[in-house]
């Protein structure tokens, strides 16, 4: 179980603003910082542009990087929705998909999170060693297996 201790205290604020403790208990400490290390990157980022608009982009999208479920909860539970989807009757067929895309629309993770989730459940090496240690770190926190 992640907590706001593994985190460095300068981004110790960020994730303890944007985090639900239901998220933070499932988090793994690895996969916990990758994400408050990239949605640190992105607020910084937000900061230095003058365009408000776009400034608002990143600082919403950094939010959702740190609110969404642990990385290999949502890839694992994206492809149960994906396979109800492919084997949905035809007059359900929209529903299944308006489904799937809400849940894919309701999380997002930093670029290559949950691409190394799915590489590493399929027994395939990722060459990032942090994104790889965060990914594996999720796979054994949510209890997966491929």
């Amino acid at each position: 179980m992640a907590k706001l201790e593994d985190v460095d205290i300068e981004h110790r604020g960020l994730a303890q603003r944007h985090i639900p403790a239901k998220t933070l208990a499932r988090l793994s400490r690895a996969e916990l910082r990758y994400r408050v290390k990239h949605a640190k990157h992105l607020t910084d980022r937000a900061n230095t542009l003058s365009v408000p608009e776009s400034a608002l982009a990143l600082h919403e999208h950094a939010r959702k990087i740190l609110a969404s479920e642990p990385a290999a909860e949502y890839v694992v539970d994206h492809k149960r929705r994906n396979e109800l989807l492919q084997s949905a009757p035809s007059h359900l067929h929209h529903e299944y998909r308006d489904m799937v895309y809400d849940h894919r629309d309701s999380h997002e993770y930093p670029p290559g999170l949950t691409g190394a989730v799915d590489a590493m459940l399929l027994g395939k090496p990722v060459a990032d060693p942090e994104l790889a240690e965060a990914a594996l770190a999720s796979i054994n926190r949510a209890g997966v297996r491929p």
